[in-house]
């Protein structure tokens, strides 16, 4: 379970603070993005599961992630 939180941590952000919610994993193992748009309440149920594995395992890394999301919102609103 780790190392599934690990990889959207280390691979889904973009700079802007809005997450890539979609992608594809190829016969050869390599992971390709999709373009389509990133919905809200699809990005907000994935900071949910972030922030219910930070509670139990205390990463600090999977915090800063959601709060990366989190600070875009306030900025936003």
């Amino acid at each position: 379970a780790e190392d599934l939180i690990n990889f959207w941590v280390k691979n889904a952000m973009n700079p802007s603070g809005v997450p890539k919610t979609w992608y594809d994993i190829q016969k050869d193992g390599t992971v390709t993005w999709r373009t389509e748009p990133t919905h809200l309440r699809i990005a907000a149920d994935g900071m949910v599961g972030a922030l219910d594995a930070w509670r139990i395992v205390k990463r600090p890394e999977w915090l800063a992630f959601a709060r990366k999301f989190g600070d875009l919102l306030v900025t936003k609103q």
